[in-house]
């Protein structure tokens, strides 16, 4: 009996990953042989957790969310961030793979320094720049600010979850009006996309992202200009901000970034496309 069931179970494995490769090539995914085999193991996860649901429900359900162009992470309900598991809901930002890639640069800066370093996290989402920072700086501080009530209760709720709590707080509203000064270290993911370019974005992400968290005003840089205006403010003397943008924009905000005092950099990724600045002040 028990081979019997095996071999049914192999059976039924078999059958939704070749179905679910087809359905997703058809949706047009790269890679839909790897992304089937992420499904299949939501949706065993999901029979494991409740008996009384068949693989065959499970695995409908995930790919019927896939094909409504739901992300992996989103199925999920959690996304992994330079090895921390996050939980992520719907209306908050999620994570890109380039936000990695900005830490590795941050984290290298702060490898040089002695002394304990306060961090601000701009537009924090879930909290995973912000956590990713405490998790690797053991003596680091850190407030996470985010205009979303939503992104700050989850950013919460992942610190606890991450051990950071004690070291972190996050505030609802905007960074730029609430007074904050004199950070050693600030990482932003403001939105950069012009508002025409949003209905262009893959629908993973115009469907589930927070508009707030993408619309940067009609030429994608009204954020930019405003931490122009604060980041003097925001940063400590010698200390550094790591700001994500789209490789697109990358050169128009380092010109609206670049003046007397600071010490503008484009970071790049390991194929050398541009994917953010980092800007070190340099005077008081």
């Amino acid at each position: 009996m028990t081979s019997e069931r095996s071999d049914a179970t192999a059976v039924d494995v078999s059958h939704w990953l070749a179905a679910a490769e087809d359905r997703l090539l058809r949706l047009g995914v790269t890679g839909p042989r790897s992304e089937a085999l992420q499904l299949l193991h939501l949706a065993m996860k999901r029979t494991a957790n409740d008996l009384a649901t068949p693989l065959d429900k499970a695995m409908g359900d995930v790919l019927r969310a896939r094909e409504a162009y739901r992300s992996i992470a989103r199925i999920s309900g959690s996304t992994n961030f330079c090895g921390l598991q996050l939980a992520l809901v719907d209306g908050v930002y999620e994570p890109c793979p380039s936000s990695q890639r900005l830490i590795e640069f941050a984290l290298a800066w702060a490898s040089e320094k002695t002394a304990p370093l306060n961090i601000l996290d701009i537009g924090t989402g879930c909290g995973n720049m912000l956590l990713a920072l405490l998790q690797s700086l053991p003596n680091a501080r850190g407030l996470g600010v985010d205009i979303s009530s939503r992104a700050i209760g989850l950013a919460r709720s992942n610190a606890k979850t991450v051990g950071v709590a004690s070291r972190c707080s996050f505030v609802e509203g905007d960074a730029h009006e609430l007074g904050l000064k004199d950070f050693d270290l600030v990482v932003s993911t403001l939105p950069w996309i012009g508002t025409s370019s949003i209905s262009k974005l893959r629908p993973e992400v115009r469907l589930y992202d927070p508009l707030e968290a993408l619309d940067g005003g009609s030429d994608g840089l009204c954020h930019m200009r405003q931490l122009d205006l604060t980041l003097d403010r925001l940063l400590s003397v010698s200390g550094s901000a790591f700001i994500q943008l789209g490789y697109e924009v990358v050169q128009r905000v380092r010109e609206i970034l670049e003046r007397r005092g600071r010490n503008v950099t484009t970071l790049r990724d390991g194929y050398g496309f541009p994917i953010g600045l980092s800007v070190l002040r340099t005077t008081g």
